[in-house]
């Protein structure tokens, strides 16, 4: 402690609770790498976002305690289609129960209670979580050190620092890493809905592209009794019109009614495709949206993020221990970069 300021020492920090910063602790926990999180909400973000884990995400979580969680917080997807805007299908695949992993091959799940559950883990297994603060100044001195300055003066030392700190990102900014625009950039409304009974009424069980030619639509079966629907603007919607609540209704009144379900959020969203070139700098690298953005169609936002984790997590702790060369690091842009990219 310097003064009234609080002196944080870790081997990484990491900027950014969210699923993505919390369960990259969570594997360098577990691999006996000390982690500071700086978050700036008080509490696990309450709106949905991401909806799918896939079966190599969740082995992840099995393979590191935490299956129980995946098998009582979540649904198994049932099959994917696109159909014609009448609801014929046109083609389609049905995901079988259990994949090549022995897990189902694609799960849905409720976000807010991912990001409360993953941050509850990082905390229980010793990472720090410095809540309610965000950064303030950067300095990577290229000797094996970090120093995080936050906005109250509190100071975070660390070896390494990773930004999970989303599209937005200040990490980003700070290390002066440009984004490339993969040039797809398209506004929908994204709503979500609690259903008072997942009888009532009966929605499809499968994932549904809508093939409408007016209008796109997607439509997930989420997680227990939440439903999701993208619907694409068009040139000549009013969004002042479109997305009040009597708007949402009237778009969604071919699926469901104000007497079936609870509007859980609703926003529209621009679409993008960009990565950054490279998802390093010096000791300081990016993880999660805050390196890549992408459309939701094949639900691989947060999947790439974990992979992110994944990929990152054993190289530094192999560096961390001496077993591997610090050169080891520099795979992590090469690897990563070229599997989002064609995602």
């Amino acid at each position: 402690m310097s003064g009234d300021h609080i002196e944080h020492h870790c081997e990484v920090a990491i900027v950014g609770a969210g699923p993505v910063g919390s369960l990259l602790a969570v594997l360098l926990q577990d691999f006996g790498v000390s982690t500071v999180l700086v978050e700036r909400d008080l509490r696990p973000y309450q709106l949905p976002r991401a909806i799918v884990m896939d079966e190599e995400i969740q082995r992840v979580f099995h393979q590191h305690g935490m299956g129980a969680w995946i098998e009582s917080s979540t649904t198994p997807l049932k099959g994917a289609d696109f159909v014609s805007s009448t609801g014929d299908r046109i083609l389609g695949i049905d995901i079988p129960a259990v994949g090549l992993l022995g897990l189902a091959p694609v799960v849905c799940h409720y976000q807010p209670e991912l990001d409360a559950f993953v941050q509850a883990e990082a905390q229980r297994r010793g990472s720090t979580i410095l809540r309610g603060r965000t950064a303030a100044t950067l300095d990577d001195s290229g000797d094996d050190h970090v120093l995080l300055t936050l906005d109250n003066g509190d100071t975070v030392s660390s070896r390494w620092l990773v930004g999970c700190d989303g599209a937005s990102s200040w990490t980003r900014k700070q290390l002066g890493l440009a984004l490339e625009d993969l040039r797809f950039d398209q506004q929908w409304l994204v709503v979500d809905l609690e259903l008072h009974d997942v009888a009532k009424p009966p929605l499809p069980e499968v994932l549904q592209q809508v093939c409408d030619p007016l209008r796109p639509v997607t439509y997930v079966p989420g997680h227990a009794r939440y439903r999701r629907w993208e619907f694409q603007m068009q040139p000549d919607d009013v969004l002042d019109v479109v997305t009040t609540e009597s708007g949402i209704w009237s778009l969604l009144e071919a699926w469901v009614t104000p007497a079936d379900a609870r509007l859980v959020r609703s926003a529209v969203y621009r679409f993008h495709a960009v990565v950054a070139p490279s998802m390093q700098r010096g000791n300081v690298f990016l993880a999660g949206d805050s390196a890549h953005q992408m459309p939701p169609f094949l639900g691989q936002g947060l999947n790439s993020g974990t992979r992110d984790a994944v990929n990152l997590a054993w190289k530094l702790a192999l560096v961390h221990r001496g077993r591997a060369a610090e050169r080891l690091l520099d795979t992590y842009t090469v690897e990563r970069v070229p599997h989002v990219r064609s995602t």
